[in-house]
């Protein structure tokens, strides 16, 4: 009999990275040069989130599992979603000014990393703060190292308040994960009542719009094939996403800790994002600095790592 081979955990935190590098290709891609980026990140978030539900759907129908988890997980994977639904819409909407590059969503993705390392070393290390402060130190030196260590320009300025934004955003829905015991959840069930609350979310924002007049039925209608294609594709390709961060993280594929299954997916992320800056939006950065917050931030994930 075929016995199932287990590939290795890099393979598949290697996936995820390669997957975040096309979701954030497809954010630039989309959004590059629009002008009024709040609807269109809006309806492309309300896609995404309808994507998920039916994704759930699927699931449970595949798998005979139910939809109707305990009140606790709902109003868990709700709130996820709400917030989640923030983190989705404000890479498009940076995604739309030519400054901006790919591989500020590396950046954030480190940044949004941090609150969850940070809360395990709390609960695992309480007794040594000298390596906490010491890691959040050469985490800001990476930080300093990703914008060239220029600080005078307010555009970098606020890109840095928003990226931090998207960390506080990461460490409120690492909270709710932990508090409502989202973990216990089957993560393609969950995607149901993340979907549900995201595109709720969305319509509400988007009936604001609506109100203020900043969008209308001609905003939706104007919209062509090709966003509405990209708005389906983005949502299709969290499926395999998801698959890669699950399987990642399943026992029986070798040793390895929490962090260095990040590092291995962000450094996939970092890498990939910069070729494609070059390829396809002509950006080029600094090679030595880019690696400098690369090393800064495996470091300070190591310094804060409390699951070997």
């Amino acid at each position: 009999m075929h016995k199932d081979k287990k590939y290795p955990w890099q393979m598949f935190a290697a996936g995820e990275g390669a997957l975040k590098t096309v979701h954030f290709f497809l954010y630039k891609w989309g959004m590059i040069g629009v002008t009024n980026a709040a609807p269109l990140a809006f309806l492309w978030t309300t896609v995404v989130g309808t994507i998920q539900t039916i994704v759930g759907i699927v699931r449970s129908q595949s798998s005979g599992k139910t939809l109707i988890i305990s009140t606790r997980h709902v109003a868990g994977a709700s709130l996820f979603g709400t917030v989640a639904t923030y983190m989705t819409v404000l890479p498009a909407w940076l995604s739309s000014y030519d400054e901006i590059g790919p591989s500020i969503f590396p950046f954030m993705t480190a940044v949004g990393i941090l609150p969850g390392l940070l809360f395990d070393f709390q609960e695992g290390q309480r007794r040594n703060p000298f390596r906490a402060v010491l890691g959040i130190g050469v985490f800001l030196v990476g930080v300093g190292a990703y914008f060239d260590f220029n600080f005078s320009s307010s555009f970098v300025s606020w890109q840095m308040v928003l990226a931090f934004t998207f960390a506080v955003a990461a460490a409120i829905n690492e909270q709710i994960a932990r508090r409502t015991g989202l973990g216990a959840v089957d993560p393609f069930i969950m995607q149901f009542w993340v979907g549900m609350s995201t595109v709720i979310t969305c319509l509400l924002f988007i009936g604001g719009l609506f109100g203020l007049g900043l969008m209308s039925l001609h905003t939706i209608f104007s919209i062509t094939v090709f966003y509405w294609g990209l708005f389906v594709l983005f949502g299709v390709l969290i499926v395999p996403s998801i698959f890669c961060k699950v399987t990642a993280y399943e026992e029986g594929r070798g040793e390895g800790s929490i962090v260095s299954k990040k590092v291995v997916m962000l450094g996939v992320l970092l890498t990939l994002s910069l070729l494609v800056e070059w390829l396809f939006f002509g950006i080029d950065r600094n090679l030595w600095t880019t690696l400098l917050f690369l090393g800064s931030t495996v470091l300070s994930y190591k310094l804060l790592d409390v699951t070997k």
